[in-house]
């Protein structure tokens, strides 16, 4: 009767070790799982994080309207890059040459820079104050390609020849001034051209 005892209470611990054995295995998957996750969302966040503080130097266009008046008071012209999330020219565009440039003074006194995601339906206000879209104003200006950079005056009339795809750095800042340089040069001579008009208007009558 003793041994008989004795051999449940040893068959019971032996189940209840087998018990625990198996729920510690269980925990230590668990918490494997969980690291694994832990690893993979901290390599995915500065990865977003990245992505994102890029980005954070080139203004997203929310206000045409409000740009267009800052630049009729200013004497700027207004840079337009038309990409996209997943563009890897885009991003050369951006941190090569338009985020150098708004972080010099220079750069800022010349030109106003904004973004529009071809592809994003996030809310913008067109240069008559208009409720549109990224993608919608996109399409109005035929954009084919990304990156492409337009040139546009308080009005949203363009003022230089769009700067369309990237071909390579070694070049891209000499069309990006020139284009930004050509653009001062008409909206400087607006003013001027508009004062002979109506001269010449007044003589003639």
């Amino acid at each position: 009767m003793e041994g008989s005892v004795r051999g449940a209470i040893a068959g019971s611990g032996a189940a209840g070790a087998r018990e625990r054995g198996r729920g510690l295995a269980w925990r230590m998957v668990a918490l494997s799982r969980a690291a694994i996750l832990a690893c993979a969302l901290g390599a995915a966040a500065p990865a977003a994080a990245a992505e994102g503080a890029a980005r954070a130097g080139v203004p997203q266009a929310r206000d045409f309207a409000a740009d267009g008046r800052d630049a009729r008071a200013s004497g700027r012209v207004i840079v337009v890059l038309f990409g996209s999330a997943g563009c890897p020219w885009c991003q050369r565009v951006r941190e090569e040459f338009l985020q150098p440039m708004l972080a010099g003074a220079d750069g800022r006194r010349r030109v106003i820079v904004r973004e529009i995601d071809v592809d994003a339906h996030a809310a913008l206000a067109d240069f008559g104050a208009a409720a549109t879209t990224h993608a919608r104003f996109a399409a109005a200006h035929r954009v084919r390609f990304v990156p492409t950079l337009a040139f546009l005056g308080p009005d949203g009339a363009a003022l230089a020849e769009p700067l369309v795809g990237f071909r390579t750095a070694d070049y891209f800042g000499y069309y990006l001034d020139a284009r930004i340089d050509a653009a001062l040069a008409k909206l400087r001579a607006r003013p001027a051209h508009q004062k002979l008009s109506q001269s010449r208007g007044r003589a003639s009558s």
